[in-house]
């Protein structure tokens, strides 16, 4: 509420100060208001991305990324009014004399809808802002008792709303093009405080950069003859899932299911390693026979259940607040969304936390003709993804060293399994990394990465009592930190001749007897002058180069160089391989148990 009656407030006051500007001037700043606005909407999408892509992923600017779609609609807005106001100003020199009661009202009803405009592109920024799912009471978009995404009350002047329709109109008509507003964005003003409604309320990501996601394909569950409330049962829950559209009105009973199969890596995950996502933070977008199109929220999404084995789940959204997440420590994640897909409707694309992907020209896996035949094949995703492909089969270990696990412990010389950093850091010494005291005097290290002098580290070894150590990373209850030895001289070493005639882009990662692959999450560096440590769960070292450029690149001249690797490995995983670009360097022969 309160945030509504600012937004009444302001855009009241903004009429009433051009109200005395006269009608003449009202005029020019509103047509120069609606004309920023459609090169404001215009742009949106092109300088949303440019922005999301260029945005450092940690610091101070970091929240560039998390506010790009609010940022590439307010600023193209604010920079063709003051153009366009600037350009105006310095052809009219004069003003139009006109009586006071022309003025006044004339004023005030062309600052009425300069004001509307200007307070709509601003609503409909700050809703992709980075924010509570509840901004001072504003909440447009919320969950229903049945789990299902739902368009709740709107501002007292819904200036949001009416700024959205007045450019989708206009995209349609005046200001039409071949790809209109309209038709890609229905209902705009909804997007951003979808986005905003993600994992603990404000607290996890609500952006995704493109290169973070792949559209694997799509599937369809039902046709003609069947019935939705069918289709929403399962095999192992035979009550039919009850679903409601944005708007809370029911689908029709001969709406069958879409499903769209998505691959995320590494970078879509959130600073603690894991990837999570609600209903409301995705959405598919359909069109009619009449060419209208709207947007649908997902009713089911399928993702791995066992943090060691490919094996999946499909988990109703059918309760508010219920948000998905991946398990274990893999370097992708594969996740289906189901969608309800009314009668006579197709799917053009899907958006995921604001980002689009088209779907024209995606793969169709299956089309299921009832929900039961649906469910046995999305328990084996990845078979229905690869075609039966054997995961992890495009490793090459033709070169590769066997190592055999001792025979009592499971150990291999150079592999250890544990929180421990392997030195100590002085805790108010920590510069960039996060920290976390848990109990028992124990602080581990979250997040970041810092340069220390090595001398420091060797100080600090035995001089400090309890309380001031920082010697672990922080660990979680489904994987296990396994760190890998590749200093020059070790079988793991990073400057193996192998290595040496690949690419630096090629990526280094574990990977298990399931074909699962795990990339570092962190590492440890140390010369006769610098200790480097980086733990970042949510930005894994995905490279030869980004090894390098955390720490410093190996060589054989370089006795002094230590290099640690730290992977977060699923729990009860069997490691296989050490590989780096697709070529294994050691074959755990048997596969090493991960506890």
């Amino acid at each position: 509420m309160i945030f509504s009656v600012i937004v009444l407030l302001a855009t009241l006051l903004i009429a009433y100060i051009w109200s005395t500007r006269g009608f003449f001037s009202a005029l020019i700043h509103m047509v120069c208001t609606v004309i920023a606005g459609a090169i404001a909407f215009a742009a949106w999408e092109p300088v949303s991305l440019a922005i999301l892509k260029g945005a450092p992923t940690r610091g101070a600017l970091s929240v560039f990324e998390n506010s790009a779609w609010g940022l590439g609609l307010v600023i193209p807005f604010a920079i063709s009014l003051a153009v366009l106001r600037l350009a105006v100003d310095q052809l009219l020199k004069a003003n139009v004399a006109v009586n006071q009661i022309v003025n006044y009202a004339g004023g005030g009803l062309c600052g009425l809808v300069s004001a509307t405009i200007t307070m709509g592109v601003l609503v409909i920024s700050l809703g992709s802002f980075r924010f509570d799912s509840s901004l001072m009471g504003w909440q447009p978009i919320d969950y229903n008792n049945n789990g299902s995404p739902v368009r709740k009350s709107g501002l007292l002047l819904p200036v949001d709303s009416i700024t959205a329709g007045v450019y989708s109109t206009l995209s349609r008509q005046s200001f039409s093009v071949d790809e209109p507003l309209a038709r890609w964005y229905p209902n705009l003003q909804d997007r951003g405080p979808a986005m905003r409604v993600n994992f603990g309320d404000g607290k996890s990501r609500n952006t995704i950069r493109p290169n973070q996601f792949e559209v694997l394909g799509t599937f369809s569950v039902g046709g003609p003859g069947s019935r939705l409330r069918d289709l929403l049962a399962e095999a192992s829950n035979p009550a039919s899932q009850d679903v409601s559209d944005v708007g809370g009105e029911k689908f029709p009973d001969n709406s069958t299911l879409f499903g769209v199969v998505i691959k995320f890596n590494a970078g879509a995950n959130e600073k603690t390693g894991k990837f999570a996502i609600g209903a409301a933070q995705i959405q598919l977008l359909v069109e009619n026979a009449d060419g209208q199109t709207s947007v649908v929220y997902p009713v089911a999404a399928t993702s791995q259940a066992e943090a060691a084995a490919p094996v999946f789940g499909r988990w109703r959204l059918d309760s508010p607040g219920t948000f998905v997440s991946s398990v274990g420590g893999a370097s992708e994640h594969f996740f289906a969304f189901e969608f309800v897909l009314p009668p006579n409707a197709r799917p053009l694309a899907v958006y995921v936390k604001g980002t689009r992907a088209s779907l024209q020209g995606a793969r169709e896996f299956m089309k299921f003709p009832n929900a039961f035949m649906r469910d046995a094949a999305l328990k084996a995703l990845p078979a229905l993804i690869t075609g039966g492909a054997v995961p992890g089969a495009e490793i090459d270990a033709s070169r590769a060293v066997q190592i055999a696990p001792d025979r009592n412990s499971q150990t291999v010389p150079g592999v250890m399994v544990t929180p421990s950093i392997g030195f100590t850091i002085q805790k108010g010494q920590q510069q960039g990394i996060e920290i976390h005291e848990e109990s028992r005097n124990q602080t581990v290290i979250v997040d970041g990465e810092a340069t220390f002098n090595t001398a420091d580290i060797g100080q600090w070894q035995s001089a400090l009592e309890r309380t001031l150590r920082i010697d672990q990373y922080q660990a979680d209850t489904d994987t296990s930190l396994v760190q890998i030895d590749a200093t020059a001289g070790t079988p793991f070493s990073i400057l193996n001749p192998i290595v040496q005639g690949l690419d630096r882009s090629a990526p280094v990662m574990l990977v298990d007897a399931q074909g699962q692959q795990y990339p570092p999450v962190g590492m440890t560096y140390q010369d006769e002058v610098k200790t480097t440590v980086r733990f970042m769960p949510g930005q894994p070292l995905m490279s030869l180069a980004m090894i390098d450029a955390a720490g410093e690149r190996m060589s054989n001249s370089r006795p002094d160089q230590k290099l640690r690797l730290v992977f977060r490995v699923s729990k009860g995983a069997q490691l296989k391989y050490f590989a780096v670009g697709g070529k294994a360097i050691v074959e755990f022969k048997p596969p090493m148990p991960v506890p």
